[in-house]
């Protein structure tokens, strides 16, 4: 804008004084070009993302053929839950009358107490011994037992003639058994560590 005689001009609120050789100053049309050229520098810039992205969500991937089926597991059995109990020296209290140990059982539950069996073995080198069991000594007879409630079993050894010595470290396998009609139905020889292995298909 000009203010008539003034020679003055305002441009954007700025008071711009006229140039000496009378050259009038830069009107906004004049800038149009260069801020054109920006305005589409900026709009590519910010569709690049989105055609990538685009691009990208159209490519799939492609399932690649079947593998070889890998083997077969060991077989198991749900109503059959075992496990190994290490007890150690320091776990055994007692005097000649006898020692016992306490110790808790993950696979003795509400239910197996209630409605299942325990089976016990404890490891003698490379066998398991079943429990309860009874050898004769020199004048004596050993006796190894073991009663259990919920969570808790306890392993107890005594000696007849009241000279029980503390047995050291013993390592039991304790075997739940859902229901005793599975025991009762089967023919294997629960005292035979063996046979009771293969057919619950417990693992050492």
């Amino acid at each position: 804008m000009k203010f008539r005689g003034s020679g003055i001009y305002w441009h954007g609120g700025v008071r711009i004084p006229p140039k000496r050789n009378g050259a009038q100053p830069k009107s906004q049309t004049s800038r149009k070009p260069q801020n054109s050229i920006r305005m589409k520098t900026m709009r590519t810039l910010l569709l690049l993302p989105i055609s990538i992205a685009v691009l990208m969500s159209g490519c799939k991937k492609e399932e690649g053929p079947a593998g070889p089926q890998g083997p077969a597991g060991p077989q198991g059995n749900a109503n059959v839950n075992y496990e190994v109990i290490a007890v150690s020296p320091g776990d055994w209290a007692g005097d000649g009358d006898g020692y016992q140990a306490v110790k808790t059982s993950t696979v003795i539950t509400q239910e197996i107490f209630d409605k299942g069996a325990v089976l016990c073995y404890f490891k003698s080198g490379e066998y398991y011994v079943p429990v309860p069991l009874s050898f004769a000594g020199s004048g004596y007879t050993s006796h190894f037992y073991f009663f259990y409630k919920p969570n808790e079993i306890t392993f107890i050894t005594a000696d007849s003639d009241g000279l029980t010595l503390s047995p050291g470290q013993i390592n039991f396998k304790v075997v739940a058994v859902a229901s005793k009609s599975l025991l009762q139905q089967s023919d294997v020889d629960l005292n035979n560590y063996e046979e009771v292995k293969e057919a619950l298909h417990l693992e050492d």
